[in-house]
């Protein structure tokens, strides 16, 4: 999907910079590569680990949004971040 709206764009809109095309193909391949490392968790069972784990990015995106934009959450974030970040600890200590 992502593909065909960058070959769109570059027929028949403006064309990126060489830094935009690095940045989505940087992004793409970290997809590509998340998926299948994914499906690997699920094939050798600790999927549910590989969640837990997945599920904490969302809380350090929001750290790093307080750090660099200098921008304080809404209580429903930090509400949605807590419930997360004790869903992982449930999966990890669950696991163990």
């Amino acid at each position: 999907m992502y593909f065909v709206a960058f070959v769109y764009e570059c027929i028949f809109g403006e064309g990126y910079s060489i830094g935009s095309i690095l940045a989505m193909s940087c992004a793409g391949a970290s997809l590509v590569v998340a998926f299948i490392l994914l499906n690997a968790a699920i094939l050798s069972g600790k999927a549910a680990l590989a969640i837990a784990v997945s599920q904490t990015q969302s809380f350090f995106w929001l750290i790093l949004e307080i750090i660099f934009s200098l921008r304080l959450p809404h209580l429903y974030e930090a509400i949605a971040m807590s419930f997360g970040i004790a869903g992982a600890c449930v999966i990890t200590f669950a696991k163990k």
